[in-house]
């Protein structure tokens, strides 16, 4: 049986802005497992009439539909921001650090009330955030910018491919195959992440 797609909606900003949360964004990242590449989170606020029909959860959808709902997305949004935390940051202070710094870059400039965020780990200790399981399947705004995030994470790692062909940046965007394991016995770039257990282990045939 064909599972049924239910569209996410507004319930949990109704309830924000009948408590006088007026400008509330919804947060989600992703690149979270990717052996290479930054960690991206985006924030969206959108309109209370916004109708966005086919937005969801970023990893239910195709690369064509996500890149055509991206671009209205943002024709829509109230504010969007985008935030990044490279490879080199992740090394140095941990992921967990990495996605606190990569989702306060999203924010610092939105001036946000309160924020819904995908999962049960609050990783933004700097705002008012609400946390929410699967809130990319069950929040507009959260979903919007889960399709925000993985687009222009998408586009950034397709742009490195043209700098590190031989590793398919361009259809893995970073994340771990048979035929990206299989090159880094070859080459480590300063997009992967060596804190990472297969890059850390395949640094010991090429370092």
């Amino acid at each position: 049986m064909k599972r049924l797609l239910v569209q996410p909606d507004r319930v949990h900003e109704a309830e924000l802005w009948a408590r006088g949360y007026e400008r509330v964004a919804g947060v989600d990242e992703v690149g979270r497992g990717s052996w290479a590449g930054p960690v991206t989170a985006a924030a969206v606020i959108l309109p209370p009439n916004a109708q966005l029909v086919g937005v969801r959860d970023s990893k239910l959808l195709t690369k064509r539909k996500r890149e055509h709902l991206a671009r209205e997305i943002k024709q829509m949004a109230t504010a969007i921001g985008i935030g990044w935390a490279s490879a080199a940051e992740i090394d140095e202070v941990g992921l967990s650090q990495a996605l606190s710094r990569a989702g306060e870059r999203a924010l610092e400039n939105l001036g946000v009330d309160m924020v819904l965020l995908d999962g049960t780990f609050n990783y933004l200790v700097n705002y008012v955030v609400t946390t929410i399981a699967r809130a990319d399947q069950c929040c507009l705004n959260v979903a919007a910018a889960s399709v925000v995030a993985k687009v222009a994470r998408d586009n950034y790692m397709a742009r490195m491919h043209q700098l590190y062909p031989v590793f398919g940046f361009d259809q893995n965007v970073g994340y771990g195959t048979r035929h990206h394991a299989e090159r880094l016995r070859d080459q480590i770039t300063p997009l992967h992440r060596r804190s990472f257990k297969p890059v850390k282990l395949a640094s010991a045939y090429v370092d």
